[in-house]
C-alpha cells in the first residue's frame, strides 16, 4: 500500500488488490480459488467505473505474474505493465496456475520487468527471457545490483539507506506517467 500513496502523490490514482488466498482475502473452494486473474480484471473493471479511462497495472513476485497476464486478457486493454520480482512461472510454488512466461508472447502494451541481482525468487535471467519474448518496442528492463542485491520484490521500491522510496519507485512511476498520460 505505501507505493500506491507514493503514486497518488504523485498524480495517480492507486488501487490496492489483494489477490484471493492471498493476505487478508477469503480462499474459496474448488476451481474458484484459481483465479485470481478474475481479481485483477474486476479491480480494472472497478476503476473504470469509478471513471478512470486510463489504467496501469503494477504487481510484484506473483503479482506481477499476475498483471501480466491480466494485461493479455483485460479489454480493453490496460495501458502499461510494471512487473517487480515476477517469476516466469510461480505455478508450483503457491498452488494456482500463472505462467506469466508464456503470456508475455502475446502482451501488446508498455511493460517495465525490474528484478534484482541475486534475488532469492527470480533469476535475472527468467526475467531477461520474459523481457526478450515480448515482441514489443515499449518494453524496459531494469536489473539492479549493488544496494539492491538478493532483496525481492516491493523492498526494490523502498529506499535501502533507509525511509522513504528508491531511485527505481522514481523510474517506475516516470514510466508509469509516460504510458498512460493522454
Amino acid at each position: 500500500w505505501p507505493f500506491g500513496t507514493y503514486l497518488a502523490e504523485r498524480g495517480m490514482r492507486a488501487f490496492a488488490v489483494d489477490l484471493r488466498c492471498f493476505g487478508h482475502s477469503a480462499c474459496p473452494d474448488g476451481e474458484a480459488r484459481l483465479r485470481v486473474i478474475d481479481d485483477v480484471a474486476a479491480a480494472v473493471a472497478e476503476l473504470r467505473r469509478r471513471g478512470a479511462t486510463t489504467i496501469a497495472l503494477v504487481g510484484s513476485s506473483m503479482g506481477g505474474a499476475a498483471a501480466l497476464i491480466a494485461a493479455t486478457v483485460v479489454q480493453p486493454r490496460v495501458a502499461a505493465v510494471v512487473a517487480v520480482s515476477t517469476p516466469a512461472d510461480p505455478s508450483d510454488r503457491i498452488g494456482i496456475p500463472l505462467n506469466a512466461g508464456t503470456a508475455v508472447n502475446r502482451l501488446q502494451v508498455p511493460t517495465m520487468f525490474v528484478v534484482a541481482t541475486n534475488d532469492p525468487n527470480v533469476p535475472v535471467e527468467e526475467s531477461r527471457a520474459m523481457y526478450q519474448s515480448m515482441d514489443s518496442t515499449a518494453k524496459r528492463l531494469t536489473v539492479l545490483s549493488d544496494e539492491f542485491d538478493g532483496q525481492h520484490g516491493w523492498q526494490l521500491l523502498s529506499n535501502p539507506a533507509g525511509e522513504g522510496f528508491s531511485s527505481v519507485a522514481a523510474q517506475v512511476a516516470a514510466f508509469l506517467t509516460t504510458h498512460t498520460r493522454r
